[in-house]
């Protein structure tokens, strides 16, 4: 039996374009939770409310595309707690963070793959 190399090529595109998702998944999970602590640090809150913080901005996003919800929320937040942060500054740390998050999770992916060559 012959293997198709058009069908062998799908393949290892379908594979690319799957984990190319789940690092895309896994950054913009690292982004939310970034911009929330972030967030957390501008409300004083305590460590432990920080974390859970984190974890309600990140399951917050994950109801629906963009950063539109986590934006508004934490405006919401910081006039609740008269924290005055502009609009434009809220966007320029997601926008850090979120290339902070992109070269993590891109770090940490290499280097299971180089504990994959190593181990093999």
């Amino acid at each position: 039996m012959t293997i198709n190399p058009l069908d062998s090529r799908k393949d290892r595109h379908e594979h690319l374009f799957k984990q190319d998702e789940k690092l895309r998944f896994r950054a913009e999970a690292r982004c939310c939770k970034l911009f929330a602590l972030w967030i957390a640090e501008q409300l004083d809150m305590e460590k432990t409310l920080a974390t859970s913080y984190a974890e309600q901005i990140v399951a917050l996003n994950m109801e629906g595309p963009g950063f539109d919800k986590i934006l508004a929320k934490a405006h919401q937040d910081l006039t609740a707690q008269e924290v005055e942060i502009s609009d434009h500054l809220l966007d320029a740390h997601l926008a850090k963070f979120a290339r902070q998050a992109l070269e993590q999770v891109k770090e940490e992916v290499l280097h299971l793959e180089e504990d994959d060559t190593l181990i093999a």
